[in-house]
């Protein structure tokens, strides 16, 4: 399934920070959460075991959808003697749902990489997007290892034509960073460089840095991120997820998994979450308690330069239900990568985004790891939420560069919202004045506001410098626009009375 590019996407604004809002009265921002579908995955052995994860999700240049992940056993649990990892395996699917083995032994094979000692807990496969990438190197991987026999530790790269046979070309990579997580890697064309994100270290907190590069060879602005109006600076970041969103490139979003030790105790609040009897085997080990007592979720944040981050410190994913496998060291990291797949709800509802986490992340009850999809709006991260009391949002002024306006817009039956266009000072422009449009109510990616002279036509105002006024009620505004002008549709005249009366 090929992913939708939406006219005038690049010109898409959300609420995922405050660049474009000039004030909000009576509106807050709410953060949204996927809702848990399917379990669509759990690699069996030789596959996947109790430290299965780190995935990442690729389409396909002949269509579909490629799933890497790492298999393997690490921790000894009361159920897994074996320690050592396996390897890096791929499952494909053409719908994002089923989804089958593509690969009977791991992608790391031995000859291919003879000269290093590869660490595979945290190799990562990304597919090239720079046009100019050699057509045997579209699939890259970052690789932590030693070379031998100087036992240099650090990241390699290793590229391949079909993304199953990989060569090692370049490494250890002059960069300074911890590699003990799952490095990313992507072509950014805004900047015509690959930005590559790996963990740190910083008083003993982990955090994210960046890294840019044209080659692998030369790194420039390597930088440690930063979040505005951070009021947790100890948060403990175990991955980052980071990577542009497809339907408004001028953003990226990262995913990081949040690391919650809870002081690493043994008392009554391990009582709490589910799989006791499994948890005090670790807890006995002084040197593994925090596989007994440590959680993670998963967290959202947003940036527009890759760099500078607005982190939502509310849980974007949640540990969930105390059941089997779940509210343990490792769950509920998400894969790398959200997909557009066909909704639940059928009847023509518009695609949603598909995202993968991972359950039973060390093995609860000796069974394997689970691949749970995640479904969520697009665009429906975070929204400008309207209360039933009503309320107002201001955008800054911006440059009409389009002929439209589109809407993804939720309310209820008895909600609404309405669009104001001002001028640049934040005056009111004759015919589109608030009481001169057509107020929206219903729930659609694509809403295109109507004036009563205009219709949906904005094309007298592009050009200008303009802002929007937001009103609404019981609503949730998640992004708007500027799209070229389609065709509005027309109201269908109704039968006069005198007429009605004389059909009958």
């Amino acid at each position: 399934m090929k992913k939708e590019r939406i006219p005038g996407s690049v010109t898409r604004e959300l609420f995922t920070d405050s660049e474009q809002i000039e004030s909000l009265n009576g509106v807050d921002l709410r953060l949204h959460h996927p809702e848990r579908c399917e379990d669509v995955f759990s690699p069996e052995e030789p596959y996947g075991s109790n430290l299965t994860g780190e995935g990442t999700i690729i389409e396909l240049p002949q269509g579909g959808w490629r799933m890497y992940f790492r298999g393997g056993k690490f921790w000894r649990s009361p159920f897994t003697e074996t320690r050592g990892t396996s390897g890096i395996f791929a499952a494909e699917s053409p719908d994002g749902i089923s989804w089958k083995i593509v690969t009977p032994r791991s992608i790391l094979r031995e000859a291919s990489f003879e000269s290093v000692m590869v660490r595979t807990l945290t190799a990562s496969i990304f597919l090239d997007t720079n046009p100019d990438a050699p057509e045997d190197e579209i699939f890259k991987m970052l690789v932590p290892g030693r070379r031998l026999p100087d036992d240099e530790l650090g990241l390699f790269l290793a590229v391949s034509a079909d993304g199953l046979n990989f060569r090692l070309k370049t490494g250890p990579m002059p960069i300074e960073s911890h590699y003990d997580t799952q490095n990313i890697l992507f072509w950014d064309p805004r900047i015509g460089k690959y930005r590559i994100y790996t963990r740190i270290r910083r008083f003993g907190i982990r955090g994210i840095r960046m890294h840019l590069t044209e080659d692998f060879k030369t790194f420039t602005n390597a930088s440690d991120l930063t979040f505005r109006d951070d009021p947790f600076p100890q948060t403990q970041l175990y991955t980052n997820g980071i990577q542009p969103y497809f339907r408004a490139e001028k953003y990226y979003f990262g995913f990081p998994a949040r690391y919650c030790d809870h002081g690493q105790k043994w008392d009554e609040s391990a009582l709490y979450p589910p799989g006791v009897e499994r948890r005090v085997f670790w807890a006995n080990d002084f040197k593994k308690i925090r596989l007994a007592t440590v959680a993670t979720d998963s967290l959202f944040m947003s940036s527009r330069d890759g760099w500078v981050f607005d982190r939502q410190d509310e849980s974007f994913l949640r540990p969930g239900p105390c059941t089997e496998g779940n509210w343990i060291y490792g769950d509920h990291y998400l894969f790398y990568g959200m997909i557009p797949t066909p909704s639940r709800l059928g009847f023509g509802a518009p695609d949603e985004l598909s995202m993968y986490g991972v359950e039973n992340y060390i093995g609860d009850q000796g069974k394997n790891v689970r691949f749970r999809r995640l479904a969520i709006r697009q665009d429906g991260f975070i929204s400008a939420h309207f209360p039933a009391r009503g309320g107002e949002v201001l955008t800054k002024a911006f440059e009409m560069d389009d002929d439209s306006l589109s809407l993804n817009l939720a309310t209820s039956a008895w909600g609404y919202c309405s669009v104001e266009i001002l001028d640049e000072n934040g005056q009111e422009i004759p015919g589109f004045r608030e009481h001169e449009m057509f107020p929206i109510y219903g729930d659609s990616l694509d809403f295109r506001p109507m004036w009563k002279n205009s219709g949906s036509d904005l094309s007298a105002l592009k050009g200008r410098k303009i802002r929007l006024r937001f009103r609404g009620r019981d609503a949730d505004l998640y992004s708007y626009a500027r799209v070229p002008f389609r065709k509005d549709p027309v109201l269908p005249v109704l039968v006069p009375e005198a007429d009605k009366e004389e059909s009958i």
